[in-house]
């Protein structure tokens, strides 16, 4: 007697290797299953991160302009020199924000 088995699409020999195969399969898909919810999980959480520090970045970029706007309201005209900063300086930081 042949035993088929429909989760693996085979036939076995006997009713045991039968059943140790979808065993086999069930394990192999949970596992997959698995490992993708927590790839999910890593990405939204990383993806919250992102969105996070965006929103912070502009925040401060429109701190900075509220500021920087009541001091040249008030005193007509603002010029800083910024050193010792990586990459050409404080506002590059805001380039790409620009809209």
């Amino acid at each position: 007697m042949k035993f088929y088995s429909e989760k693996v699409n085979k036939v076995f020999d006997t009713q045991e290797d039968c059943l140790n195969a979808e065993k086999a399969y069930e394990d192999e898909k949970a596992k997959k299953e698995l490992a993708k919810k927590q790839k999910d999980e890593a990405r939204a959480t990383r993806a919250k991160e992102v969105e996070e520090a965006f929103n912070a970045m502009m925040k401060a970029k429109d701190h900075y302009t509220e500021i920087l706007n009541a001091f040249v309201h008030d005193y007509g005209a603002f010029h800083m020199t910024v050193k010792d900063v990586p990459g050409n300086g404080f506002l590059k930081l805001f380039d790409d924000f620009w809209f």
